[in-house]
């Protein structure tokens, strides 16, 4: 996920490679990539809704 839209409720994906694939809508996503290896990945918290 490249970008979050709040208002419109919807997130903007891309690919591996760095290119935009275009726009879907929250229900849509089923999860986000917070860490890689143990590594955390920039910016992952502000874009995962909070648990618990």
């Amino acid at each position: 996920m490249s970008s979050v839209d709040h208002a419109g409720k919807r997130v903007q994906i891309g690919n591996n490679r760095g290119r935009v694939n275009g726009w879907t809508s929250h229900a849509r996503v089923f999860g986000i990539c917070v860490a890689v290896d143990g590594v955390t990945r920039s910016g992952a918290a502000d874009k995962a809704r909070a648990t618990g």
